[in-house]
């Protein structure tokens, strides 16, 4: 497997709800106190988006906006327009758009909002991802990621089924739709990625360097492995001094610091997908040390092991 399916592979959708947006002029949306990850594909019209970092993105017809890990912002007609809370819109289902890994809509929801006047209409996808892998491949990810018409061109593929689902109300929706968010997050995420070069340091800098990557690869195949950075320079091609410097441009971390928070990401699919013991699955990551382990585990999850797991029994 390639390095960036290997990345995309660790998205895995727990849920997801589907929902249609009927706005006209004047409106506003905030998004606020709302974890899980969004997109909103524009089908009419046009809006602006402005963000709790102080950007203002400007959206039309045929655009996406793809929110990986959730967050602030609010949707507008147009700047300086007074905004409602998501959840106090006119939702057509008593669940509005909360969403979270228990939770597994039967169908789409909708909602109608605004003054009457310009029209415009939004596919909206919110998701969850599943922690530990996941948290790992969205942790390099911009907050904001905005795709220009033609640019996801698997959208123009998939439309009309989503635009399906959004009338299905018949049994084995939720299954359709939860393999469907799956799609298209990692489809939009695989084409920003291959047409985009100026990424901050991280996993997806590192993904474009063909050295580095080579050491990312052989980390993420082997992590159990007694790595060194002079084993992890050799896997490169490199020498252990340019391996190491280029390495910390790149990704942000020193080889052994990413390696570490890789063998933690596995462990916490572990500790919620198995049933090994914490001394099974620090073993199995490449923890020689059950308690160094545990202490590396709270240091970079801000809790134990056994709590981390209680989580989700």
């Amino acid at each position: 497997m390639d390095l960036l399916s290997h990345f995309l592979s660790m998205l895995k959708i727990e849920s997801t709800s589907i929902s249609s947006w009927h706005l006209s002029e004047p409106w506003g949306v905030e998004v606020r106190d709302y974890q899980p990850g969004f997109c909103f594909i524009v089908t009419e019209g046009r809006f602006v988006v402005e963000t709790s970092a102080g950007q203002t993105l400007y959206l039309a017809t045929g655009d996406t906006l793809l929110v990986p890990c959730g967050g602030k912002c609010r949707l507008l007609s147009q700047s300086g327009v007074a905004a409602t809370d998501i959840h106090k819109l006119n939702w057509s289902d008593l669940r509005s758009p909360k969403l979270d890994r228990s939770v597994q809509p039967g169908s789409a929801i909708s909602v109608v909002h605004g003054g009457g006047g310009e029209r415009c209409r939004l596919i909206g996808l919110a998701f969850s991802i599943h922690s530990g892998h996941g948290s790992f491949a969205l942790s390099a990810l911009p907050d904001f990621i905005v795709m220009r018409e033609g640019e996801a061109s698997i959208l123009n593929h998939t439309r009309p089924a989503i635009e399906a689902l959004l009338v299905d109300e018949r049994p084995g929706y939720y299954a359709v739709a939860k393999h469907m968010a799956e799609l298209i997050m990692v489809s939009l995420l695989r084409n920003y990625i291959l047409t985009n070069n100026g990424f901050s340091p991280g996993w997806m800098k590192g993904l474009q360097d063909p050295y580095i990557s080579k050491a990312m690869l052989a980390i993420h195949e082997a992590p159990q492995r007694k790595w060194s950075v002079p084993l992890l320079a050799a896997a490169a091609n490199l020498s252990r001094s340019t391996f190491a410097a280029r390495f910390c441009r790149l990704i942000g971390q020193s080889p052994i610091d990413y390696l570490n928070a890789w063998r933690i990401s596995l462990a916490a699919e572990l500790l919620s997908d198995s049933n090994d013991s914490v001394a099974q699955i620090a073993s199995a990551v490449g923890y020689q040390s059950d308690r160094v382990f545990r202490k590396a585990f709270h240091e970079r999850m801000s809790m134990s092991p056994r709590q981390y797991r209680n989580q989700y029994c």
